[in-house]
């Protein structure tokens, strides 16, 4: 919550959807990776504030480039796709990561996901093509 009504609003105002995004999903990944490293639960207290600042910042500002990205035309199909994908993703994860955790090693799912959610941000990084306007 505070992610959203603060810290998303003074990005905003000084950043791109797309810079943000260049940082925040690779940083998501490294923070998701770090709740594994202490070995104390306070450690936890200080990569979850990290992980939820930058996972809502992820967040809006996703549907913030796609919405910039679509024309007004479309628009609605596109973040209703969106939606859809979320949806989805919202769904599979849990399922394959109980078999991952069951079959491979119980640390196995985080991992994995830190993984994923990094490769998300260099794949971002290095093929995200801005439009300069929308496709009508």
């Amino acid at each position: 919550m505070f992610t959203q009504a603060v810290i998303v609003r003074r990005v905003a105002k000084k950043f791109s959807e797309a810079s943000v995004l260049r940082v925040s999903l690779t940083a998501s990944g490294v923070c998701l990776l770090l709740y594994h490293v202490p070995t104390v639960w306070w450690g936890l207290l200080f990569i979850a504030p990290f992980f939820a600042m930058f996972n809502g910042l992820t967040q809006a500002n996703l549907i913030g480039l796609l919405s910039r990205s679509a024309s007004p035309r479309i628009q609605g199909e596109i973040l209703g796709i969106n939606a859809s994908v979320q949806a989805l993703a919202q769904v599979v994860p849990p399922l394959l990561a109980g078999f991952v955790a069951s079959t491979i090693s119980p640390e196995a799912p985080l991992y994995i996901s830190s993984a994923l959610i990094v490769a998300a941000g260099l794949f971002f990084i290095v093929y995200f093509d801005p439009v300069s306007e929308p496709v009508s």
